[in-house]
């Protein structure tokens, strides 16, 4: 069994936790947050309220929150994004590029 690992310089990764991680992405994102499972992750999109593309990345479940893998240079613009529409939800949102 080969155990390598690969850094992915151009890749970025957000840490979504708390009671309501689930609600506030599957309100949010393009595809069902519930296709999510320890053993399956799904590629999705972000868009804005009228529809139109903004970003696109893929969610990995993780213990009781997910991992958004995004692209590096998105990071920041999709983490603002994420933090706009917290307004009262009870989660988490981390940045764990560094």
């Amino acid at each position: 069994m080969n155990n390598s690992v690969y850094i992915l310089n151009n890749r970025s990764i957000l840490y979504v936790n708390g009671p309501d991680a689930k609600d506030f992405l599957q309100n949010l994102i393009s595809n069902d947050i519930n296709k999510v499972t320890d053993k399956s992750s799904c590629f999705t999109s972000l868009l804005t309220p009228q529809g139109k593309f903004l970003f696109e990345f893929i969610i990995v479940k993780h213990k009781s929150g997910y991992f958004i893998d995004c692209e590096k240079s998105q990071c920041d613009e999709i983490f603002k994004q994420l933090n706009t529409y917290k307004i009262r939800s009870k989660v988490d949102i981390l940045n764990l590029s560094n």
